[in-house]
């Protein structure tokens, strides 16, 4: 699942470079929720 929503956001940010900083923003947020997802 996660995976899945790596690739997508990837080809995403291949297609649309306009958003592909949006696009870090979202993964490095996304980081933080696995870390604390983790620690549970």
């Amino acid at each position: 699942m996660q995976t899945k929503a790596v690739e997508f956001f990837t080809n995403f940010a291949k297609t649309q470079p306009l958003f592909l900083s949006s696009i870090l923003f979202y993964t490095s947020f996304d980081t933080l929720s696995l870390l604390n997802f983790n620690l549970f």
